[in-house]
């Protein structure tokens, strides 16, 4: 299975956008919680409150959200996914 198809699935799942503000103000994918990667460390606790939880991380083209998802887990997030790039993206995305 995809993560796409394996999101698309996850009513429970949280989409993180770890791009810039400017990147985030160009268009994102509906719904997403945003943290640039920068922030990531120090405000994710107060964001992302269940450790279990699903999140799916995203930014531009999968390098970011690689690195969000090492952060994530370092900080005792137990499932998260690098779901790559928005590039990639086969939806629509909002503004």
């Amino acid at each position: 299975m995809t993560i796409y198809k394996a999101l698309k699935k996850d009513s429970n799942a949280i989409i993180l956008d770890v791009r810039e503000n400017y990147e985030f103000k160009e268009g994102h994918i509906q719904d997403a919680v945003h943290i640039p990667l920068n922030f990531l460390e120090d405000r994710a606790e107060e964001e992302l409150l269940d450790f279990n939880q699903p999140i799916y991380v995203y930014c531009r083209s999968g390098v970011r959200s690689k690195v969000g998802c090492h952060i994530l887990e370092t900080l005792g997030y137990t499932k998260t996914y690098n779901l790559g790039g928005i590039l990639d993206w086969p939806e629509e995305i909002v503004c």
